[in-house]
């Protein structure tokens, strides 16, 4: 079954454990990558690459940001409350993942998050509940890819880095899918993949979605063209989003970002680091 938790401004879902179900100690995308810098920019890269239009170079951008002065404004827009119930019930229970450190950030008034962008890419195409599609690879069929065989990076994991370089295990993704009208673009959405957990007197699989109220009521499904710019550069605070409407692609969001084999180093140094490879 699942349990719904409601903003003004988007849903959240979260899949309860069944009796009988197997409990996840690891989170899905907590898979074989050896979690370096180096693997986070070539996956992603190799990934925009493959998704190339017409055989245009991808354009892309990598942004690391701290939100402090608008922080309120960008965890009531995720719907926070809830969420946190989740994160604190993981990080309780077994914090292998960093949650804490994350939590601890934000009750400091910091939440880092890394922003990757691919301009002249396919984007995330197909339907809500489609198969084998860009959005269904990413988003519902984790470990699943649409990768010929002579394309490069890891199939079916390589996207894996966006949640295995998030201290929430959360990414967020506006994305401008090619051959799509334009009222219906962008869309936005956003996915969690924690391990199973008992919060609020239940059993939780762990994975999540965060969006609006799909009519199967399965779980949360895209938000669309304008309502879809204004949450993203609005309510989250992020405006320069409005300058990739121009071109197809996918703007990914990590939420609390953290490099797991090392200590913290800055937002320069991070972003220096990925300049250089």
């Amino acid at each position: 079954s699942i349990v719904r938790q409601e903003t003004s401004a988007m849903d959240t879902y979260f899949r309860t454990h069944e009796e009988g179900e197997r409990r996840m100690g690891k989170a899905v995308t907590d898979i074989a990558l050896k979690k370096k810098l180096e693997h986070f920019v070539r996956e992603t890269a190799q990934n925009s690459a493959d998704a190339a239009v017409d055989g245009d170079t991808p354009h892309l951008i990598y942004r690391y940001v701290k939100i402090e002065d608008r922080l309120d404004e960008f965890l009531n827009a995720i719907n926070w409350p809830e969420l946190e119930e989740h994160y604190a019930a993981v990080a309780q229970e077994d914090d292998e993942i960093g949650v804490q450190r994350i939590l601890d950030r934000i009750e400091k008034g910091s939440l880092p998050i890394l922003i990757v962008e691919d301009r002249n890419a396919e984007g995330l195409t197909g339907d809500e509940f489609s198969k084998e599609t860009n959005y269904a690879s990413l988003l519902q069929d984790f470990g699943s890819s649409t990768k010929d065989e002579d394309e490069g990076g890891v199939h079916g994991v390589g996207a894996s880095v966006l949640w295995g370089f998030s201290g929430l295990k959360t990414a967020l993704f506006l994305s401008n899918p090619d051959g799509w009208e334009k009222a219906q673009s962008p869309r936005f959405v956003g996915r969690v993949d924690l391990p199973y957990h008992e919060s609020g007197g239940e059993e939780w699989q762990g994975d999540g979605w965060i969006g609006e109220k799909s009519d199967s009521d399965k779980r949360a499904t895209s938000i669309k063209g304008q309502e879809a710019l204004d949450i993203v550069s609005d309510e989250l605070g992020l405006s320069f989003v409005e300058d990739r409407l121009g071109s197809t692609g996918t703007t990914a969001i990590v939420l609390g970002f953290r490099e797991p084999n090392r200590s913290r180093r800055s937002p320069s140094k991070v972003i220096n680091r990925i300049r250089e490879m």
